[in-house]
């Protein structure tokens, strides 16, 4: 699904400064980060996006990582960007790793903060014991139905 996104300073291009896509934490919105994304958003673009179940984005009845990196990836790919640097928080910090590992374009530059990485086998349903381990995951798009395979 496409999530509502804000892109802040120039609109992302191929051509341009590798866009920086920031995601919020469990009970937040893009609203959080639109003063530091600001600041951000002089050197390079920035996309805040509210993630699925959050602020202004659609809601669905699932709300597990793996779905939600396919969002991501959707937006992304709607929004024409091929090649990002990720920063989430909390939650948004969980899907981040597992985004970079399962998409060839991310530019290989993420960072979480205050989140822990799920044990493996935990419900939490990305079963990474750190992030990096996230770069099993894999990601399709087929006819505009998008698939991930959960991070091992």
């Amino acid at each position: 699904m496409v999530l509502f996104h804000r892109i802040l300073g120039a609109q992302p291009t191929s051509e341009g400064p590798t866009p920086l896509v920031v995601l919020h934490g469990l009970l937040g919105s893009s609203d959080n980060w639109q003063t530091l994304g600001s600041r951000w958003a002089e050197h390079r673009p920035v996309v805040l996006i509210d993630q699925r179940n959050h602020g202004r984005s659609p809601h669905h009845p699932s709300h597990v990582y793996p779905d939600m990196v396919v969002d991501l990836l959707d937006t992304l790919d709607h929004l024409g960007i091929q090649q990002a640097d990720l920063l989430g928080h909390s939650m948004g910090g969980k899907a981040a790793p597992c985004a970079e590992g399962s998409y060839s374009g991310m530019a290989g530059n993420s960072a979480a903060s205050d989140c822990e990485a799920c044990p493996a086998g935990s419900s939490c349903g990305v079963g990474v014991s750190e992030p990096s381990a996230c770069s099993a995951g894999t990601y399709a798009s087929e006819g505009g139905m998008a698939a991930c395979t959960p991070c091992e």
